[in-house]
């Protein structure tokens, strides 16, 4: 499972595996940021503070599926916003690549690029480069389709 930031496959996908438990891998492409809650900012200044802190969430919500995990450690898009460039979408998609080689009989789970946020984007386009056709169109709150690679 492909997941653009910390928090998107527990808040998206994750009940689809309570329902068909799998061997899973959560690859999270966006893992630093300095994100956090306007009142938790002095206590996690910075992106260190933040991402461990991001990171501290993301192992507690896989904990119930067994999920292995993988941080790609790409940084989080800042304002104002941009398109990704080809060289962001490449590097990303490698990334992905190098976290499922060896996986035999994967099958590749990926969020829809539902918003136009720019990482967002960038792993839609990278799931799409890696084989994965079926990528959910409606705004609604699980974009998914799995697609044997």
């Amino acid at each position: 499972m492909i997941e653009r930031h910390h928090d998107d496959f527990a808040l998206s996908a994750s009940g689809h595996f309570f329902d068909r438990p799998l061997p899973l891998t959560a690859i999270t492409v966006f893992n630093r940021s300095d994100s956090v809650h306007p009142s938790l900012e002095n206590t996690y200044p910075g992106v260190e503070a933040a991402s461990e802190l991001r990171d501290s969430e993301a192992a507690q919500s896989l904990l119930p599926l067994g999920a292995a995990r993988a941080g790609l450690g790409h940084q989080d898009a800042e304002k104002p916003y941009r398109a990704p460039d080809e060289a962001e979408v490449r590097q990303t998609t490698a990334g992905i690549a190098v976290v499922m080689d060896g996986m035999e009989d994967a099958e590749l789970l990926a969020p829809a690029a539902a918003t136009r946020h720019p990482d967002h984007l960038a792993v839609h386009e990278a799931a799409r480069r890696l084989g994965c056709r079926c990528l959910g169109r409606r705004r609604v709150l699980v974009h998914l389709r799995a697609v044997r690679l």
